[in-house]
């Protein structure tokens, strides 16, 4: 698709698909860079579009994006939903809002209506009643979102931050495998179940959430699963986090300093992690691993 896009800049179809592909990734900045190349939007597009501003934390260009989609095409209810979640979100008219997502969940399609996403009724009233922070009725209305599409893995993520706010890692981190098990390419939900996984120690689940995104991993991430992978002892598979092309210089000095302390090569540890305290002031992991760093040197004179 980036082939076919690049010979063809100005194909709205070829920008369409990179854009959704970037969706089912949880990259909506990445699908917002591929929707602006594109001149002119249809109503899908604009609803994508609205879809990874939402995704951005931004609901009041989202709406705007979702009304565009609407003028485009009135009979998309999908549109209709995220505007409303969008509204929503900006804080506007929620009591009225919730009802009318309620009422809409169990209603199927009008004749002048189609549906692109048919779990979305109910994902989209799950949504709204968790931002309310109504955790069991949200968390049943996820559950109907996944009784209409089992697939629904966006469904599932949503039980998982559920269960997280909650301090529930068993259950979290259940729903998370779940969502990666029908889209283990969905960076959000990776992320999600590293950052649960390693909170709870639980070393085996950060390897497992972020081992299918490890080419997209950003520099936070990378050093989790580098930290992951020291954990249970594989320090080469760390190492060669560490060595890849294109990684910052903080996390290769953090991981590299990291292998070699493990692996009791002090000067060498000493060497990459000296700069990192600095580098990565904020990072409890680069400033413990100096700090070890220094006590063995301390023993070992």
């Amino acid at each position: 698709l980036r082939k076919a896009a690049e010979a063809d800049p100005r194909s709205a179809s070829f920008r369409g698909l990179l854009a959704r592909a970037r969706m089912l990734r949880g990259d909506a900045a990445g699908a917002l860079r591929e929707l602006g190349a594109v001149a002119r939007l249809d109503a899908e597009g604009a609803l994508l579009k609205g879809r990874a501003l939402l995704a951005l934390e931004k609901p009041r260009e989202a709406e705007a994006a979702f009304e565009q989609a609407l003028r485009l095409d009135a009979s998309l209810l999908d549109a209709r939903l995220y505007r409303q979640l969008a509204a929503f979100l900006q804080g506007r008219q929620r009591r009225i809002i919730l009802e009318d997502l309620r009422a809409l969940r169990g209603k199927p399609p009008q004749g002048d209506q189609r549906l692109i996403d048919r779990a979305l009724p109910f994902r989209a009233y799950a949504d709204a009643l968790a931002a309310e922070g109504r955790r069991n009725e949200a968390d049943d209305e996820y559950r109907r979102a996944i009784d209409v599409d089992p697939k629904d893995a966006l469904a599932h993520a949503g039980r998982c931050r559920l269960a997280a706010k909650a301090l529930a890692a068993r259950e979290a981190l259940g729903h998370c495998r779940k969502a990666l098990a029908i889209n283990p390419h969905h960076q959000p939900t990776a992320r999600l179940a590293a950052e649960i996984g390693e909170a709870y120690l639980d070393h085996g689940a950060v390897v497992a959430a972020m081992q299918p995104v490890i080419g997209a991993l950003e520099p936070a991430d990378r050093r989790r699963l580098a930290r992951a992978y020291v954990a249970v002892g594989d320090l080469k598979r760390a190492r060669a986090l560490g060595d890849a092309d294109g990684v910052d210089d903080a996390s290769r000095r953090a991981i590299r300093g990291a292998v070699d302390l493990a692996e009791g090569k002090l000067r060498a540890a000493e060497q990459a992690l000296a700069p990192v305290t600095e580098q990565l002031p904020r990072d409890p992991w680069a400033q413990l691993q100096y700090g070890q760093l220094l006590l063995q040197m301390g023993s070992a004179k």
